[in-house]
């Protein structure tokens, strides 16, 4: 970079400069910056300034989202983590502390968790583990789970026999109870 300036210093005057580098690694690093005096009234040298510095790691974050929060029992429900822009690797899901898939790969910042449909009644603890890369460090989003009951409803129907019937005749009824996420249970009884 070329930096000029049109004022001039008397002689035996000072100036600051601020220089700033940005590291593009981890580690020590090290750096110059050389100075022109390269004005009319004054013979050309050159100031070479040395630059030290230590590259880190830049913090991450990641955000946690469910698909439907709360959720009704066997309904099916996924998680979506959102890392810090940048960031690349993977993310282990947990449900309740037990690791949940294998981790996903970041895409765009992003890792989608499976689809779980077995998530019992009550709340439920979920996280999202980054564990960072090359250049930002690990992080964790998590947030609460709420199953609650599904609805439901029976139907009872007479399938055999007839009504009205005479005592002692043999009846069959067929009731059906029907969840909100499909046909729950069946049976059939005489």
């Amino acid at each position: 970079m070329l930096f000029r300036s049109s004022s001039s210093l008397a002689a035996g005057a000072s100036c600051n400069l601020s220089i700033s580098f940005m590291p593009t690694g981890l580690g020590p690093l090290t750096a110059s910056a050389t100075l022109a005096n390269n004005s009319i009234a004054a013979n050309p040298s050159l100031q070479a300034i040395s630059l030290n510095g230590t590259g880190t790691q830049a913090s991450s974050m990641t955000g946690l989202a469910s698909s439907a929060n709360p959720s009704v029992y066997g309904q099916g429900v996924y998680f979506t983590a959102t890392v810090t822009a940048g960031a690349t690797g993977s993310i282990q899901f947990q449900i309740d502390n037990v690791n949940f898939c294998a981790p996903v790969m970041l895409v765009g910042g992003q890792a989608v968790s499976g689809t779980t449909t077995t998530l019992a009644l009550g709340p439920h603890s979920i996280a999202a583990i980054y564990t960072g890369d090359t250049d930002h460090t690990g992080s964790t989003g998590s947030l609460q789970q709420t199953v609650n009951a599904a609805s439901a409803s029976e139907e009872v129907y007479l399938t055999g026999g007839s009504n009205p019937s005479p005592y002692g005749a043999p009846l069959t009824f067929t009731a059906i109870i029907s969840g909100q996420y499909g046909e729950v249970a069946r049976r059939r009884t005489a």
